[in-house]
């Protein structure tokens, strides 16, 4: 699976391309990867994805091409060739159809892209199967278009939350977060392009705005639940 922020590879920070590439590896391996939060920094973390109004110059496209085009989130998927692992059939869906917005509610929404906020530790796999097990052939693409809570309202008719849950507050009403057994893993390079693009708070002081700094919270150990990769789960 490739992952891109607007036209942005978010594992080594060049732009968009067809196909998959090794040297350096431009992508993740699903199930192995279970989710990836933000932009390779490498060193076993990650710069979050957050969603920021493009024209600003926020975006993590604006920070590598200087330009603010395409936004969103791009998912690239790509089939492995038949018979390298088992077959099995697709999940039963647990809903039926789903209408997921009126057209007559819809709105000429204003472009959204992607930022980098804090820092988060978070590995990234490399491909153990080698890039010669993927189909470049057979592969599917989805753009997934974020929206602000004015957007939202006028698409779904729902009011959004009236604020974001912060960490600090998740913390204090004893949510759980998660982490990984994944000290045997390995992770790919960190990425030179990536490394240098400015978060969100450094853009906000370039422009003489308030900026919050991006505090650390502690969390006690009761409140994290560690998660075994599948992988690891079947060595056992």
């Amino acid at each position: 699976m490739k992952i891109y922020a607007g036209d942005v590879n978010a594992i080594t920070g060049k732009p968009y391309t067809d196909g998959l590439h090794a040297g350096p590896q431009d992508y993740v391996v699903c199930p192995d990867q279970l989710w990836l939060d933000g932009i390779n920094t490498g060193h076993g973390t990650i710069r979050q994805f957050v969603a920021m109004p493009l024209g600003l110059g926020y975006t993590i496209e604006a920070a590598i091409t200087g330009e603010e085009k395409y936004g969103g989130l791009q998912v690239v998927v790509f089939e492995p060739k038949p018979g390298r692992f088992p077959e099995k059939p697709p999940p039963e869906p647990e809903t039926g159809p789903v209408r997921f917005a009126h057209p007559e509610r819809q709105m000429a929404a204003q472009p959204m892209g992607l930022g980098a906020g804090g820092v988060m530790k978070q590995k990234i796999y490399p491909d153990l199967h080698g890039i010669d097990a993927w189909d470049q052939n057979n592969y599917g693409r989805v753009v997934v278009h974020s929206m602000n809570s004015a957007q939202f309202f006028e698409i779904t008719g729902i009011q959004p939350p009236p604020s974001p849950m912060d960490a600090k507050t998740y913390t204090k009403h004893g949510l759980p977060w998660f982490d990984l057994y994944d000290e045997t893993k390995g992770t790919v390079a960190p990425s030179d392009l990536l490394s240098k693009v400015k978060t969100i708070t450094e853009r906000d002081k370039e422009r003489g705005g308030h900026a919050e700094g991006n505090q650390s919270i502690d969390v006690s150990e009761k409140h994290i639940k560690k998660i075994r990769p599948d992988n690891e789960r079947k060595k056992e």
